[in-house]
């Protein structure tokens, strides 16, 4: 219905009219001098009663709302890129818009920063363009000149009109939000490591450059575990004395409880 429209689309992009599909000669034409004093519905007058032909018939192009469930990043095997891949929008996998490719006309590191900032990331690590994957020749470009005034989605205006080929598509690596369970410690095995073994971002091994004895320590204070000088504390003899007197070293009054 049009009520149901307006809620899906923000605007138009561009109507045409004319008997460009064939269907259209076995429809009737059911409305007539649809004129809006407004860009709202409730400014527009309309009647059912029409003296036109097909020829008149309106063919429309809506512009649908963005949010941060429109878009999403592949790897090339279509599974999840965990930030890292082929941009799709609604699920596809390019950086896709409505299950489309985008188009790199226009786009910027404001467009990367506001995509991955509605994505739930905290912005990107590079972005780059081409055909990359086999999948994309098989793929509409849906969305085009994607310019963003800054690193906010709502500072962004694009059109799903384009004039371009997959050599053009968006492929984007976005940074994700790191917490507590975005790092985990594995065993040889790849079972639980207690807090001993190889370090996984995500699932992914992570470099030593750069890494130090403060890299260690954040990240598994943020893990949750109780250091000394960057090492674990094994709970072999550890008793209420024990978890009292390191609470108190540390300024505490006392502790609350403990366990291993």
């Amino acid at each position: 219905s049009l009520i149901r429209s307006k809620q899906w689309y923000q605007r138009r992009v561009r109507g045409t009219y004319g008997e460009q599909f064939g269907i259209q000669a076995s429809l009737y034409i059911g409305l007539d001098n649809v004129a809006c004093s407004s860009g709202s519905w409730d400014s527009c007058t309309f009647r059912t009663l029409e003296n036109c032909g097909h020829s008149e018939d309106v063919h429309l192009n809506c512009v649908p709302e963005v949010t941060s469930s429109s878009f999403t990043i592949v790897n090339e095997a279509g599974g999840d890129g965990q930030g890292r891949g082929l941009l799709l929008f609604n699920g596809q996998t390019v950086l896709l818009f409505n299950g489309q490719t985008v188009c790199d006309d226009y786009f910027s590191d404001n467009s990367a920063t506001a995509i991955c900032g509605l994505m739930g990331y905290n912005g990107f690590q590079s972005w780059t363009y081409g055909e990359q994957f086999g999948i994309q020749a098989s793929l509409y470009i849906g969305l085009d000149n994607v310019a963003c005034s800054s690193g906010s989605w709502d500072s962004c205006t694009f059109r799903t009109l384009e004039n371009c080929g997959h050599s053009e598509d968006v492929h984007l690596n976005c940074v994700p939000e790191v917490t507590s369970s975005s790092f985990t410690i594995v065993n040889e095995a790849g079972g639980d490591g207690q807090g001993r073994g190889l370090l996984l971002f995500n699932g992914q091994t992570v470099c030593d450059d750069c890494f130090s004895d403060n890299s260690a320590t954040s990240i598994c204070g943020l893990m949750g575990y109780l250091l000394f000088n960057g090492q674990t504390v094994c709970d072999d003899s550890f008793s209420d004395n024990s978890a009292t007197a390191i609470c108190g070293l540390m300024g505490y009054s006392g502790f609350q409880s403990w366990t291993y």
